[in-house]
């Protein structure tokens, strides 16, 4: 996780300041200021979990020895009488190193308790198993590494692990008093209020080290993962004790380069040189031997009220073509309002496309209707599963209504999901307020990724994936889930501005993210990037990036089919262009453009065997 600190600053409660307020909550403010511990009640109150008014063996956070020591009663409870005594004798401070000796004890001298396992910590951090960490396998600011490297032979051992930390939690030597020369009050950094929660020295501070209310630990976690980084810390601080409201969505841009795979692509491509084109579609790139064969299915809906659903070949032969406006009892002018989305070619020969918030639609080569199923609620994609359902998502409908469904051949609805159950925390509540009106500072073009904005999830794809859970793309939530056939969510993964994401057979993630290109995650981690932000400075490749790309799908060449903006793409393992097709009609588009709603969202490959690619 990004800005993850290992620190070994004594372990205390948090000091003065604001940041302390930000960290803790308001409940100590009284003892922070003096620079001492939270007031017993406020302890008993963060401990207290199910509300009696006393401690019990398991809600206590600290020592077995302690919980004994300050159990004057030996009743197996604490209560405030306890706490209040206990304090008075200076050893009720629950995961403070060396109870009162870590307040009081000799000049320099370290606590005890509480001191980070340096094994351990490498062993969590050690990737390759030699041993040792290298600058990228260790979790930590770079000025920390490099403090920690003694030899500075580029790695960080056990023993410089050790000793570093052991450097940090070695005590003031001011005398007695408070260890800051002679009991003279001084304000804490960031850091060091940091350090104080974390105590195991892992460089995260876990819900049984935090010391506040719950409610504040979980909107302190933005990215859910039940621990908070000292990066999560540092940016509700700066920004004024807020949670920040795209911590997940910012992920996209806060990927080290170092972190990339770097992929090898073909090196004996031949690229035609010959001008192809479709109507007002123009083939700028094309590789016959590095392509794969076969066709391209697209809506053309560069007339929204006449839009088209075309076949073509890689050269741009025509091979089927689909009018829908003369096909379906919507008219021409309501046929502006309901886009046409998501072709996909069946295992039976025939085409299963979407109309917005209309229904769903199957057509026979001879373009006759065979099977629909109409539902306002249907937006972005559906897939005809294997057991012959039709599965799709209804991603503009509000919080409560079903954001999933599944149906069968008949119209009978036998699965639906609404997530209601699932996201109840505060931060998943339906937002009032523009993204630009919350967050100035950090608003974009995707200003609709909140809760509320375009639907309560505004869910735009949905997978079944082979264990039988259904893979869903929040964007409103920056996150991707697998949801149990009875509701539950098994995984969820933070992914900022998701679309479209395919689950692929080695159980990674390839998802477009429109604001910043095509990444394949594996777990939490971005580990192949494709166009996006800084892409020509980074590449000198102006021609291959593209505005809000939708749709990436893996071909079985190892190829991965791009769509977005005015283009669809064919790029091979290195990300070099093997295909381009260009729609010529549409001009300047962005989120302002007057005809950006023409642009391509989904397409589909067609192998020589008639299989389609990408659902």
């Amino acid at each position: 996780m990004p800005g993850r600190q290992l620190s070994g600053q004594p372990k205390n409660v948090a000091g003065a300041g604001q940041s302390a307020n930000a960290l803790a909550g308001g409940g100590a403010r009284r003892a922070q200021k003096a620079g001492g511990p939270p007031p017993p009640a406020t302890v008993i109150r963060n401990m207290d979990k199910n509300g009696d008014q006393r401690v019990s063996r398991n809600e206590f956070r600290g020592p077995a020895q302690k919980f004994s020591k300050i159990d004057a009663n030996q009743d197996g409870f604490l209560d405030l009488a306890e706490f209040q005594a206990a304090r008075k004798r200076g050893a009720a401070r629950p995961n403070a190193p060396g109870g009162a000796n870590a307040r009081n004890g000799p000049p320099g001298g370290p606590g005890k308790g509480g001191a980070p396992n340096a094994k351990k910590i490498v062993q969590k951090m050690d990737q390759n198993g030699d041993g040792k960490l290298s600058k990228t396998e260790f979790r930590g600011p770079p000025q920390k590494f490099r403090m920690m490297d003694q030899n500075k032979d580029g790695f960080v051992t056990g023993q410089e692990l050790a000793a570093g930390i052991s450097k940090g939690r070695a005590g003031g030597g001011g005398g007695p008093g408070k260890g800051n020369g002679g009991g003279q009050k001084k304000s804490l950094s960031l850091g060091q209020k940091f350090a104080m929660m974390d105590a195991n020295g892992d460089g995260d501070i876990a819900r049984s080290e935090w010391r506040g209310p719950k409610d504040r630990f979980k909107r302190l976690d933005r990215d859910r993962d039940g621990v908070l980084s000292s990066d999560e810390i540092k940016k509700v601080v700066k920004r004024g004790n807020q949670a920040p409201l795209r911590t997940l969505a910012m992920k996209a841009y806060n990927v080290p380069e170092s972190t990339l795979e770097t992929r090898t692509g073909r090196t004996d491509c031949v690229f035609d040189n010959k001008e192809y084109s479709f109507k007002y579609f123009e083939i700028s790139r094309y590789s016959p031997n590095c392509t794969l064969g076969g066709s391209i299915l697209f809506v053309d809906s560069s007339d929204r009220e006449w839009p088209m659903i075309y076949e073509i070949s890689r050269t741009g032969e025509l091979i089927w073509e689909y009018n829908v406006t003369s096909n379906v009892p919507l008219g021409s002018r309501d046929m502006k309002t309901h886009a046409v989305m998501d072709p996909s070619r069946l295992a039976n020969g025939n085409t299963l496309y979407l109309i917005k918030h209309y229904g769903i639609f199957e057509v026979n080569r001879a373009g006759k209707t065979v099977w629909n199923y109409l539902d306002s609620g249907i937006s972005h994609d559906v897939d005809r599963l294997r057991n012959g359902n039709t599965l799709y998502v209804r991603g503009w409908v509000s919080q409560g209504e079903d954001h999933l469904r599944e149906v069968t051949r008949s119209g009978k609805r036998i699965w639906s999901w609404n997530g209601v159950d699932q996201f109840k925390e505060p931060e998943f509540q339906p937002q009032t307020k523009t993204l630009r009106e919350l967050d100035r500072k950090h608003a974009s073009s995707m200003e609709m990724s909140l809760p509320g904005h375009d639907g309560w999830f505004h869910s735009n794809a949905v997978t079944r994936a082979p264990d039988g859970t259904t893979m869903l793309s929040i964007r409103n939530f920056h996150r991707v889930v697998f949801i149990k056939p009875s509701g539950g969510i098994t995984k969820s993964i933070p992914i900022g501005f998701t679309h479209d994401p395919e689950l692929l057979a080695n159980g990674n993630i390839l998802v477009n993210i429109p604001i910043d290109g095509v990444a394949e995650y594996s777990g939490t981690n971005v580990i192949w990037r494709w166009g996006g932000k800084n892409w020509e400075e980074k590449t000198g490749r102006k021609e291959d990036n593209l505005w809000f790309p939708c749709d990436a799908n893996l071909l079985p060449n190892g190829n991965i089919f791009i769509v977005g903006g005015k283009r669809m793409m064919e790029i091979d393992a290195a990300g070099q262009v093997v295909w381009q097709l260009l729609n010529t009609k549409i001009g300047k588009i962005g989120p302002k453009a007057a005809n950006s709603d023409a642009v391509f969202y989904k397409a589909q490959r067609i192998g020589p065997d008639g299989r389609g690619y990408g659902e």
